[in-house]
């Protein structure tokens, strides 16, 4: 996970000059003079850590802030022949990003066993340009389902598309097989959030692959906002059946799924993440798709699924 402590620096003696951040009494490190300094938990212990940060004036004078104290936890997506609920396994699943391209996959070298759900789901930094369905290809041929898409809308001037497609597959396929998708750039973007992302072309793409599960259950939900502490990226309620895993996909800058919550995390990249998938054993008739975050802009989509038989 990486998180960003930022704040204001100013004298009145002169000009800063730098801006420098450490953690837990170690070696200072040059900030941004806005400021802004990276967290990079993976590199953290469980548990509670200390930041500072201290700036610099043209005449050395010299000043800091903190020590504050923040709390380190780590997520591991599972999704391995893992067992969701009896009878249903989350089998595998794989993530892909890339910047600078219109086309984006995620590859299974083994293929699929029949009548394996599939789930693929992406973001894409393309302004005014939304998904449509038609997108999506698989080498097996498979006829997949378009869900639907969100976008970030008036939060960042629709900088993010988000997209959800599923399918089963027919028969057993041991070859291997790519699912690929293409959103050709609208070059419409440049020059948004320079500071993140440069010209603004990125994409993120995971797929995760259920047995055990068979068609969709009711309409789900989506949305989109504003998260951070104590304000979570959330879905909203949506109505499912007891018994249906529902499967929650998080864009912006979750962390894990809403403390309290039975979700599990079954997959995320393996950057910030940027993206996170959780799904949870429906015990009542209600879902909800929510995750911790950082602050940022949000998407939430959010779907559930019948099992294949009675259990």
């Amino acid at each position: 996970m990486i998180a960003e402590a930022s704040g204001a620096a100013s004298t009145t003696t002169g000009t800063i000059v730098s801006v420098e951040a450490r953690i837990d009494g170690g070696a200072w490190v040059a900030a941004s003079k806005a400021w802004i300094s990276a967290i990079y938990a993976q590199n953290l212990s469980v548990g509670n850590h200390t930041f500072e940060a201290r700036a610099t004036d043209s005449q050395s004078n010299t000043a800091s802030a903190g020590p504050v104290m923040f709390r380190v936890f780590h997520v591991n997506a599972d999704c391995d022949h893992s067992l969701v609920k009896p009878g249903v396994y989350c089998e595998k699943g794989v993530t892909a990003t890339n910047s600078d391209a219109d086309v984006i996959a995620n590859a299974f070298a083994d293929g699929y066993r029949a009548g394996d759900l599939l789930i693929t789901m992406i973001g894409s930094m393309n302004r005014h340009v939304p998904f449509t369905g038609s997108e999506i290809r698989n080498t097996a041929g498979y006829t997949w389902h378009f869900w639907g898409t969100q976008s970030t809308l008036e939060t960042d001037d629709d900088l993010m598309q988000n997209a959800l497609w599923w399918t089963i597959a027919p028969a057993a396929n041991s070859h291997p097989d790519t699912i690929a998708i293409t959103h050709v750039d609208g070059k419409q973007h440049s020059g948004v959030h320079p500071r993140h992302f440069g010209s603004g072309r990125f994409m993120v793409m995971g797929t995760l692959v259920y047995s055990g599960l068979g068609p969709i259950s009711g309409s789900g939900a989506r949305a989109y906002g504003w998260t951070g502490y104590g304000n979570p990226n959330q879905s909203g309620p949506y109505t499912v059946a007891v018994g249906d895993v529902a499967v929650g996909f998080c864009w912006g800058a979750p962390t894990r799924p809403l403390s309290g919550t039975h979700w599990k995390t079954r997959l995320m990249d393996i950057s910030r993440p940027f993206m996170m998938v959780n799904d949870w054993v429906a015990d009542s008739t209600t879902a909800n798709a929510r995750c911790e975050s950082n602050p940022e802009g949000y998407t939430t989509l959010a779907v559930a699924f019948h099992p294949s038989v009675s259990h």
